[in-house]
């Protein structure tokens, strides 16, 4: 009996075109891992929260730079502050001291014992590659994932890698990078929730892929609390889902060791509560409590996080451009669909109804929780899930096979576009292109003395945390508040020895803006006239009028 051609020649073909999209994927995750290092070369300066990473990650004597007494109202080595963010002899893999300085701080550890872990093969050092390879080794993660729930999702060969693509060279992504915090892990593991949900959606349910999405529930709570609101409304979704599939008994299992997940995170990490329900540390926890019932609040803060996603999209509104034209073909293919195919037009697939959810949800969950503060940066780990839907959309409702390839590649070479010329312009706002300028300026004066004065009576840690680089290049620095360099005497000691000196006066909101002028000379007969200088955040460069 001869052999049917189709059973000889498919499988090969299947074979074949398996190692070459997996060859395609990882050539996509080398080129962003390539295209993402060029633009963190760009990085002048760190984000306040980015000094935190470090500080929390590998700080062994205290939590705060406002509770070293050794540091304040005295003439340290700016070399000292180094011993904060870096991991010194013998402090190596010390995980119960990261621990101990989360549990005074707001988020849960397991991003910090990465980053400290890191450090630790790297003593006495700091870099900020330490963070920023973190988060490219995440985003490679991140990738993997998306193409796989893309793989669950959109059934065209030819819009399979285009979620990874678009995402992956998006301005999103790049301000993911090149922010050294939580952010990229946390997406990486949002991505291996919801693929193993969505394997389970399209192929059923297995004690491993169940096993494993406990797993990623628990490792996101230990990674940042809007995980859990993620895992929340997908496990939620999932669970309709099931019981509607008359699932019952897997209904149970998963819905019971959901909650077991997640009360693992609490008895891990107790301070969950108190840290997302307000504490000294946490102002969003405070926000929750004092807003609850806001109702006025959470819609303004909803439009104005929708805003600010649509104007991250892309550069010089060219994003805002981009997704009026996507949204516009994918109408366009849905009325055309709903026209000559009818009924057909309005059958979802169950998976693409589960993202959407869980991404309008966790959104709108987002904005409600964050009170006052809310920011984009809490929304990116969800944000692979808008270009997944993207594509699916042209896969739905365009089947032919050309069209597609034209939407492929038209919409990669606009993604790839955008991204040189973000990288061209160094648009990401998370490089501190423009701190550039002033932190040359200060660096040649840093063999004068240095006087960092708070902005209040008491410590206010947020300005030698969020300066602590700045501090780190003078040979000498006093470190007091506007009250105790009264009573010390420093400043008329200064004065009367005719020293030139720096001194950076800070106020109560210079972490809301995180920005400081360039230097200014300027010549000072009365200590009390900068002492109380009230301005912003800027250095003013003393000398005794001669």
């Amino acid at each position: 009996m001869p052999l049917d051609p189709e059973k000889v020649v498919r499988p090969k073909r299947r074979k074949h075109y398996g190692r070459a999209r997996y060859f395609i994927l990882v050539l996509i995750i080398l080129l962003q891992f390539a295209a993402m290092t060029y633009v963190c070369r760009d990085k002048a300066e760190y984000h306040i929260d980015e000094i935190y990473s470090y500080l929390l990650s590998n700080s062994y004597d205290t939590d705060r730079i406002a509770h070293d007494e050794s540091k304040w109202d005295q003439w340290v080595s700016g070399d000292e502050f180094k011993d904060f963010v870096t991991v010194q002899q013998g402090e190596g893999f010390s995980y119960d001291k990261v621990y101990f300085n989360n549990s005074l701080d707001c988020h849960p550890p397991l991003y910090y014992w990465a980053v400290h872990t890191v450090c630790s093969f790297f003593p006495e050092h700091f870099n900020m590659w330490f963070g920023l390879v973190l988060n490219l080794i995440f985003l490679a993660g991140a990738d993997i994932f998306i193409y796989q729930i893309s793989r669950k999702l959109i059934a065209s060969k030819h819009l399979q890698f285009l979620p990874v693509i678009i995402y992956g060279f998006s301005p999103i992504a790049v301000e993911t990078v090149t922010f050294i915090r939580m952010y990229m892990l946390l997406t990486m593991l949002a991505m291996i929730f919801c693929y193993l949900i969505i394997s389970m959606i399209k192929e059923g349910v297995t004690k491993t892929k169940l096993a494993f999405t406990w797993i990623a529930i628990y490792l996101g709570g230990m990674t940042q609390y809007y995980a859990l609101v993620l895992c929340f409304w997908g496990v939620l979704f999932f669970e309709i889902y099931l019981l509607a599939n008359k699932k019952i008994k897997e209904f149970f299992i998963n819905g019971i060791a959901s909650l077991a997940s997640v009360a693992l995170v609490y008895f891990s990490f107790p301070y969950i509560l108190t840290q997302a329900f307000g504490s000294d540390t946490n102002n969003i926890g405070n926000e929750v409590s004092g807003n609850l019932f806001n109702i006025k609040l959470h819609l303004r803060q909803a439009r104005d996080l929708m805003e600010t996603f649509f104007d991250h999209t892309g550069y010089e509104n060219l994003g805002n451009i981009a997704c009026i034209v996507v949204a516009a073909a994918v109408l366009f293919f849905f009325v055309w669909k709903l026209i000559w195919k009818k009924k057909e037009a309005f059958r979802q697939t169950t998976e693409a109804w589960w993202i959407f959810g869980v991404f309008t949800m966790t959104f709108l969950s987002v904005s409600f929780i964050g009170g006052e503060y809310v920011y984009l940066r809490y929304i990116y780990f969800v944000v692979p899930l808008v270009y997944l839907l993207v594509g699916y959309a042209f896969d739905r409702y365009t089947n032919l096979g050309v069209l597609q390839k034209i939407i492929a590649g038209a919409l990669t070479i606009f993604t790839l576009s955008m991204f040189v010329y973000g990288a061209v312009k160094k648009e990401s706002p998370y490089l501190f292109r423009d701190m550039a300028e002033s932190n040359a300026v200060l660096s040649e004066y840093s063999d004068l003395k240095l006087i960092v004065i708070g902005s209040e009576s008491e410590r206010a840690t947020s300005v030698p945390t969020g300066n602590i680089t700045k501090i780190m290049l003078f040979d000498e620095v006093y470190l007091c508040t506007k009250e105790s360099i009264k009573k010390a005497g420093t400043f008329e000691e200064c004065l009367n020895n005719e020293e030139q000196f720096v001194v950076f006066i800070g106020t109560s909101d210079y972490w809301l803006d995180g920005r400081l002028t360039i230097l200014e000379q300027v010549n000072v007969t009365n200590k009390d006239l900068v002492i109380g200088f009230v301005v912003g955040f800027l250095i003013y460069l003393v000398k005794k009028r001669t």
